[in-house]
């Protein structure tokens, strides 16, 4: 079975991620009939750059590195969630990718951001940083706004109200992610 790992980027302890989280695996599992993984950053709990070589060498000395490749590996493709802080994404994220480089070549990905604006800036500077480590961006990134349901203590109020009313975006991702997995299949094969 196709395994996609959606990756959850916000760490914060109170979060709209972790909200959104319910809605995108479904309209992603429906979409796709694929298994959808959760990988939420918070609990793998990454240290910022601690192997003793750079990621190129492929060398992973902590077991937390060695997890983290295991399951994108692991994985047909990878969804990032990412919310937008300060006009960017969060540092967690970008160590994320920073700790690996093999793991990523021809990875089937798509981003998916969240925020005031939909984190259109975030999203694409994490689709340019996701190109740098040569990953697969099957599609324009998914940009969705809190538009009438903005946080209150860090919490929307209807989360499933942002995913239905980008529902139609994040369904074409996911058929973009399966395109994308079966055209890897057929040129192994």
């Amino acid at each position: 079975m196709t395994t996609i790992k959606l990756i959850v980027g916000s760490t914060r302890p109170v979060r709209v991620g972790g909200q959104l989280v319910d809605g995108v695996v479904s309209t992603l599992s429906e979409a796709t009939g694929a298994s959808v993984e959760v990988v939420d950053l918070r609990e793998l709990d990454l240290p910022f750059l601690a192997e003793p070589q750079q990621a190129a060498s492929g060398v992973y000395t902590l077991d937390s590195t060695k997890q983290w490749a295991q399951i994108v590996k692991d994985s047909d493709a990878i969804v990032w969630l990412t919310p937008e802080y300060n006009g960017g994404f969060p540092a967690p994220v970008k160590n994320a990718i920073d700790h690996l480089l093999a793991e990523w070549d021809a990875k089937p990905t798509l981003v998916v951001g969240y925020g005031w604006g939909g984190a259109s800036r975030a999203v694409k500077h994490l689709v340019e940083i996701l190109g740098n480590v040569k990953t697969n961006v099957v599609a324009d990134a998914i940009c969705m706004p809190f538009g009438d349901n903005p946080p209150a203590e860090g919490q929307v109020a209807n989360p499933l109200a942002i995913v239905e009313a980008n529902k139609e975006a994040l369904v074409a991702g996911a058929k973009a992610l399966v395109e994308a997995i079966e055209s890897d299949e057929e040129a192994a094969a």
